[in-house]
């Protein structure tokens, strides 16, 4: 199936065609040491040096041969940069050295991956997609996170050369689509890990939609594709949709099967959680916010199609323009931790090519608590998730006009609608600039019911246009107070009669 060959230093080439998810090899290694690429070059040498004395010739002359990335080094000895080249990580902080799996050079865009198996003790490389014959096989020695300066950085730190791999020495043109993609995902991945467990339990939709996004980012071959499908399912568990959760942990027992085989720990995890999720999965039924069963996955739709991705991932569904909006929908107001950050691009509310530019319309609703003043109006707010944050307002009056209405002054239980408003998560802030309004509207009006078609509020124009904006349709920015959909549209047909 495969074959080393050195005519370029070392590598490992396929002798046949390897199909996706074939095991390519498994491996035992002949040195493995708790011995990380951070302990210091003289506890390194000695315990390699034990191991080394303990081999046979054959493993003697094939460490020997191994590749030597700095052989001009005036220090370090042969068996330390060796095994910090090409050691291949096991358990905890453990790195093992392998007769055939250390001579598989890294790639950025790799077409294998390498997995300890602790179950059967041994390295394994499975085939991430078709490799043909004559094709060399490539794993990632890192993680594939960042643009090209951000790999060769991280390369060069770990291994003390710069990676020369296609994807990192083609021309920048070649890479530029691939090096946003990954910068987005990062930036994405940045916001996720911030929120945690939070965002999991208190802003699912959201979760669930920032990991959409990252799934469309990674090509199908991606290592990252089954923990992104596990992820997923374990929100959906949490939230009490079984029918969900059960199509991710299927497509994440698929992802690893291929990555990993029928015999890792993550694919036997995902094996027991979907016998009995309730016992293997601690999370699950934590709220009952999506609760659905496995006979309500659509087995009508094909999964290859895209209205399968679309149920499955919660993709929202645009409202009827003569539909009064829900003020509980996140997606069009979302809370304090559900908003985008400043400086940091985020694909549900920016264009991915312009970050400056909105894909939509979104406003922050919060129903005020308190008012103070210090050097300008700070107003303590409670959102619609029950964050109690400030919002601070950055206009020439410092909000001076903002906080008054009718010449009346501010209430406590009215409502601010902040357009376009971002979240500063370090102050627990909202900052406005000049797109804000005070509504008086008692909580409950969005914070339980939403408004119907026949809410009384919506016989003030103001607070109708609000309700009845296309929020999704963004052609330009817009200003309270928002012209009537509707009553543009009449005003069009009087004219035109």
């Amino acid at each position: 199936m495969y074959a080393v060959r050195t005519s370029t230093g070392q590598g490992l080439y396929a002798t046949q065609m390897i199909p996706l998810g074939t095991r390519i090899l498994e491996e035992e290694p002949i040195i493995s040491t708790s011995v990380s690429r951070d302990v210091s070059y003289e506890n390194a040498l000695k315990e390699l040096t034990r191991q080394y004395d303990k081999l046979d010739d054959f493993q003697k002359a094939e460490f020997n041969s191994m590749y030597d990335s700095d052989p001009f080094h005036p220090i370090w000895h042969y068996f330390v940069r060796v095994f910090r080249t090409v050691s291949l990580p096991q358990k905890d902080n453990q790195q093992g050295l392998f007769v055939v799996a250390s001579r598989i050079r890294h790639s950025c865009q790799p077409n294998a991956v390498g997995h300890w198996n602790e179950n059967t003790k041994r390295h394994t490389v499975h085939a991430l997609r078709t490799i043909h014959e004559d094709e060399e096989i490539y794993i990632s020695w890192i993680a594939i996170t960042g643009d090209r300066a951000t790999r060769q950085a991280l390369h060069k730190k770990k291994f003390g050369f710069p990676c020369s791999c296609y994807l990192c020495t083609s021309p920048p043109s070649l890479s530029a689509e691939h090096d946003r993609k990954k910068n987005e995902i990062a930036s994405i991945d940045l916001i996720r890990r911030k929120h945690g467990d939070r965002g999991v339990k208190e802003w699912p939709l959201k979760t669930l939609s920032r990991w959409d996004r990252i799934a469309q980012l990674h090509s199908e071959s991606s290592t990252a594709w089954p923990s992104i499908f596990l992820q997923a399912a374990l929100l959906c568990y949490t939230h009490s949709d079984h029918a969900r959760a059960t199509a991710f942990l299927r497509k994440a027992m698929m992802g690893y099967l291929n990555h990993q085989g029928d015999d890792s720990s993550n694919y036997l995890r995902c094996q027991a959680a979907m016998g009995n999720p309730v016992k293997k999965i601690k999370s699950t039924g934590l709220t009952q916010k999506w609760r659905s069963s496995t006979a309500d996955i659509p087995t009508h739709l094909d999964p290859e199609s895209m209205q399968w991705e679309n149920w499955l991932w919660r993709r929202e569904k645009e409202q009827s323009l003569r539909e009064p909006k829900d003020l509980r929908d996140h997606a069009n107001f979302p809370s304090f931790y559900e908003l985008p950050v400043p400086g940091a691009p985020d694909s549900d509310f920016h264009e991915t090519d312009n970050p400056e530019k909105p894909l939509r319309h979104w406003c922050f609703l919060a129903e005020i608590l308190s008012v103070e003043y210090k050097s300008r109006h700070i107003v303590k707010v409670k959102d619609v998730a029950g964050n109690l944050v400030s919002v601070v307002f950055g206009t020439n009056d410092l909000g001076e006009r903002l906080l008054t209405v009718n010449e009346q002054e501010l209430k406590v239980g009215w409502t601010v609608a902040v357009l376009y408003g971002e979240q500063h998560a370090e102050s627990e802030r909202v900052c406005v600039q000049d797109q804000a309004r005070l509504m008086e509207c008692e909580d409950y009006g969005w914070n339980e019911k939403g408004h119907r078609s026949d809410c009384d509020l919506l016989k003030d124009q103001g607070l109708a246009s609000f309700l009845m904006f296309d929020w999704h349709d963004f052609h330009r920015f817009i200003q309270f107070p928002i012209e009537n959909p509707i009553e543009k549209e009449k005003k069009l047909l009087e004219d035109m009669f």
